[in-house]
């Protein structure tokens, strides 16, 4: 342990929840709903959320959930709500409306303007607006007497909200969006969206709506729409804006974050349950979902969000897809699809044609002992002394049959080549190459050399390591997935692969999976170590990154395109991928960490105690309670990826208890 904080004791008694920012160590509650819960609305004083069967629960902090005591009921879906002029306006299934000034006394009934399914409902400029299935959109200025406006469109209507001066309407059709000053006369607009967008949101002078599919799409004027984010999650159903963050949130229990609308980090929560509305008040975001669950996170802890590194793209006279790229320190050399493609740079911004002797499908590139070696689909393996100019050394069989190719690695004075069943070819001059096997069974996506060994993974989830690339140890199987990138750094390897999978090894031999790094359904494709940070890049053009490899944060990049290789630069990260996109990221040294500062220390009903703590970039925290001054024991660890501030849940109060934060390696 390198600090200590100053400790803070109390007494305990009751007190106020002021929810925390790391939602992944945020409690799920139950509201007590009894059902799916779709769409939630501050008041000002309280949250009401609606769902299914009719369901409305209410609560002053977004954390203890109760019935309304005077509500008729319906049976009908209630699928949107809003609140203005003094008034709870909840819509849902057949014209379903429901209203109450208070949250406890409720009327309900069916709206004689339509007999369609409401979906969303918003309050703005004096009026509600409600929106439904057969683009049906209705204004009232009293709630009682409902006039139809004409849409433009017959398709269902999902999204609705009011910001920056207007109402913006989202629905199933692509390439539509509606905006509208009074909820009357609509303009019809939309270009750039995808299908079903599920929901939108404004603030800050920008729009964002997210749709079914998990993209993520930003606009100035809720008419004209840019894909920002492809997020990979099966569905997204919800976003807020508050406190300067938009939240987007969706199927199990996923959520994503935006200082801006265009870069986005992804959180974690403690449930599985899909997360259906989401709204921001009193200081904080509230998320409802399905089992009628309900979460909060603090607005001034994610107002900070993690400082992504500051990704460009780079133009190049590559014209296909690239899949490789690799460094002696002086040259950059990306190799792809065609010979076209491949390109070279002597610092990784400027970029001239390259490629000569190359032919298709290029999968990998290398240095060592003076020459880069690429490998492509073909079996081809060709050597170059400058990234230009390529001279084919051997093409590899088996039985007759073309071996393809994946990657390349060198190390110990030895390149070597892998390929499927678990075979490589292992060369010292790159010239004269001569065929091993690992053991292993799979096709060898990727491998690396460091600490002395050379280590391979494959698309099966297993792992070999050997000291000089011809005799292989078969290391233990962390995950059955297909593992497609591994490096080495911080005094581990660490490899990726399908759908977000990260796995670490001190040795090569025995891996773990680590569960704290983002559930991303998105592959990884290929990572790199430098500046005391793993990079991980994939599909999308999302990337993943880590101090210590256990602790992840997943966030986008200046692209959609899938990433396929990254390098460490000695300043920074360069990617490349499909389109020939050609992506880089300097590094920017951390700032001196500050001094963890713990509090308050806040009493919450029952045996609950909530401790908060002040952290900094790239520094892992322990929180620590005792009763004695004399042995602790460990409440929670935390690693902050930008300054922030996050708050930790004790649930076994004791009558008195003391508190510390402490830095940890």
């Amino acid at each position: 342990m390198k600090s200590l904080s100053g400790i803070l004791a109390k007494n305990l008694c009751c007190g106020l929840l002021l929810t925390q920012s790391v939602w992944a160590q945020i409690p799920v509650n139950d509201t007590g709903a009894g059902a799916d819960l779709n769409a939630v609305a501050w008041s000002g004083k309280l949250y009401v959320a609606v769902g299914n069967s009719g369901a409305i629960v209410k609560s002053p902090d977004g954390i203890t959930w109760t019935m309304p005591t005077n509500y008729p009921g319906t049976a009908k879906a209630l699928t949107g709500i809003a609140y203005g002029k003094g008034l709870f306006v909840g819509v849902g299934a057949a014209a379903t409306v429901v209203t109450s000034p208070d949250g406890d006394n409720w009327s309900s009934g069916e709206t004689a303007a339509t007999v369609a399914d409401l979906s969303g409902v918003a309050y703005g400029n004096g009026g509600f607006v409600a929106i439904g299935a057969s683009g049906v959109i209705l204004y009232s200025a009293n709630v009682t007497n409902w006039t139809v406006a004409n849409s433009g469109t017959i398709s269902a209507l999902d999204g609705i909200a009011f910001a920056n001066g207007q109402f913006v309407v989202t629905g199933d059709d692509s390439q539509t969006s509606l905006t509208a000053l009074l909820g009357l006369s609509w303009t019809v607009g939309g270009a750039g969206l995808g299908e079903y967008n599920y929901a939108v949101a404004g603030g800050n002078n920008v729009f964002v709506a997210v749709d079914y599919a998990g993209d993520i799409f930003s606009s100035e004027d809720g008419l004209n729409w840019v894909q920002q984010a492809a997020t990979g999650v099966t569905s997204l159903e919800s976003v807020a804006y508050g406190g300067g963050v938009f939240l987007a949130v969706g199927a199990s229990g996923t959520l994503f974050a935006s200082p801006n609308g265009t870069n986005w980090t992804q959180l974690a929560a403690a449930t599985t349950e899909q997360f259906n509305g989401v709204v921001a008040g009193n200081g904080q975001f509230v998320a409802v979902g399905g089992g009628g669950i309900s979460a909060a996170a603090s607005l001034g802890g994610l107002a900070s969000l993690p400082a992504d590194l500051a990704w460009s793209t780079i133009d190049s006279p590559a014209t296909d897809n690239l899949n490789a790229v690799a460094s002696n320190g002086q040259l950059y050399v990306a190799v792809g699809d065609s010979a076209d493609s491949s390109v070279v740079s002597s610092n990784g911004v400027s970029w001239t044609a390259a490629g000569n002797g190359l032919l298709e499908y290029v999968n990998a590139v290398a240095w060592g002992n003076g020459v880069f070696a690429a490998v492509d689909y073909y079996g081809d393996i060709l050597t170059s002394p400058d990234g230009e100019n390529w001279t084919k050394q051997t093409s590899v069989s088996s039985s007759g049959a073309t071996l393809e190719l994946y990657s390349i690695a060198f190390g110990g004075g030895a390149f070597v080549a892998t390929t499927d069943g678990g075979e490589l070819f292992r060369s010292t001059d790159g010239t004269n190459w001569a065929p091993h096997s690992t053991g292993l069974v799979g096709s060898l996506r990727a491998v690396t050399y460091g600490n002395g060994h050379f280590v391979v993974v494959a698309d099966d989830g297993t792992t070999a390591t050997s000291p000089d690339g011809a005799s292989w140890k078969l290391g233990t199987s962390a995950t059955t997935r297909s593992l497609s990138g591994v490096t080495y750094g911080n005094n581990q390897y660490v490899a990726v692969g399908d759908s977000g999978t990260i796995v670490t090894s001190p040795d090569g031999l025995n891996w773990a999976v680590q569960t704290n790094s983002p559930a991303t359904p998105n592959a990884l494709y290929a990572i790199a170590w430098g500046n005391g940070e793993f990079v991980a890049v994939g599909t999308g053009g999302w990337t993943v990154r880590s101090a210590d490899g256990t602790n992840w944060i997943s966030s986008s990049s200046a692209t959609l395109s899938e990433l396929r290789s990254i390098v460490f630069t000695g300043n920074g990260f360069l990617a490349v991928g499909e389109h020939a996109v050609i992506m880089e990221a300097p590094w920017v040294a951390a700032a001196t960490p500050a001094p963890p500062q713990l509090g308050p220390i806040v009493s919450l009903p029952g045996p609950i105690v909530q401790v908060t703590l002040q952290g900094t970039a790239g520094v892992n925290y322990l929180i620590q309670k005792s009763t004695d001054l004399v042995n602790w024991t460990t409440l929670s660890t935390l690693t902050f990826f930008g300054t922030n501030r996050a708050s930790v849940v004790d649930t076994a109060r004791q009558s008195h208890q003391f508190y510390r934060a402490v830095t940890s390696p």
